[in-house]
C-alpha cells in the first residue's frame, strides 16, 4: 500500500464511513483503512554511509556529488538508495523528509569546503555546512553535522550532498559520511 496524506484519510473516512444506516460499514472496509493510517504514520528510513577514505580528488567551485558509499546502508520502503551513486530516492509526493549528513573530512592546510544537500538536482540553499581546514592536513580529519527538513509537493525526490571548494581549489578526502532520512507525514 501507498502512504497516504493526512488529506487523503480524511477523504478516505468520509467516503468510506457513512452514518451506517444502511450497513455499508463493514469489517473488510474498517481493516483496510486501519492498514492505511497504519502504512502512513509508520516510520520509514533510508540510511547510507562510507566508512573508509575517499579522496575527492580536485574540488573547485562548481558543487559535485559525493560517490561510492560503501558502508552500511538500508532502505525501509517506499525509501531506496543507490549507494554508488550517493542518492537517496523517496518516490511519493507531496512528501516532507528530515535528512541529517554526519563526515568528517581531511583537507589541507587553508583548504575551506562546503558540504551541501541537493534534491533533484538543486542545492536546498539553506541544508549546508561550511568547515576548513585550518591547517589540520592529513590524518587530522574535521567534522562536520548538519541537517534539516525538505518539502516537495511536485514529483518524486532524489537526494545527494554534494561538496564545494569555497578557496579556489581544495583537495578533499572524505574519511565518513552517513547521510541517514527519515520520513514525515504530510497534510
Amino acid at each position: 500500500m501507498a502512504r497516504k496524506t493526512v488529506a487523503q484519510l480524511l477523504a478516505e473516512v468520509n467516503a468510506n464511513f457513512p452514518d451506517n444506516n444502511s450497513g455499508a460499514i463493514t469489517p473488510s472496509v474498517i481493516r483496510s483503512f486501519f492498514n492505511d493510517v497504519i502504512e502512513s504514520f509508520g516510520p520509514a528510513f533510508a540510511i547510507m554511509s562510507r566508512q573508509s577514505p575517499l579522496p575527492l580528488g580536485v574540488v573547485g567551485a562548481s558543487p559535485v556529488v559525493i560517490p561510492d558509499y560503501n558502508g552500511v546502508g538500508a532502505a525501509q520502503a517506499p525509501w531506496t538508495f543507490a549507494p554508488l551513486l550517493g542518492t537517496l530516492m523517496w518516490p511519493e509526493f507531496p512528501n516532507a523528509a528530515r535528512l541529517d549528513v554526519q563526515a568528517t573530512l581531511e583537507l589541507a592546510a587553508n583548504d575551506a569546503v562546503e558540504l551541501e544537500l541537493y534534491v533533484n538536482g538543486m542545492a536546498t540553499g539553506y541544508i549546508k555546512q561550511a568547515v576548513a581546514g585550518e591547517g589540520a592536513g592529513a590524518g587530522n580529519p574535521v567534522s562536520v553535522s548538519f541537517g534539516g527538513i525538505v518539502t516537495n509537493n511536485s514529483s518524486a525526490s532524489i537526494y545527494d550532498v554534494r561538496v564545494r571548494s569555497l578557496v579556489g581549489n581544495a583537495s578533499p578526502t572524505v574519511n565518513y559520511i552517513t547521510v541517514m532520512a527519515s520520513s514525515i507525514t504530510v497534510r
